[in-house]
């Protein structure tokens, strides 16, 4: 809903069809999606399904 109304609100403000700024606030954001950095896993592991002592 509030993604909507943040639509409708710059349609509104830049004087643009609803649509046609729907169209291009949900370009813009698989942009953002596409472009964010990619996830870099390192370091332990530790399982919740065996037992480790520790001395």
């Amino acid at each position: 809903m509030s993604l909507n109304l943040s639509n409708a609100q710059i349609a509104r403000e830049l004087g643009l069809n609803e649509s046609d700024t729907h169209q291009m606030t949900s370009q813009l954001r698989e942009g953002v999606y596409e472009k964010r950095p990619t996830v870099v896993l390192w370091g332990s592991v530790w399982t919740c399904n065996s037992i480790v002592e520790i001395f």
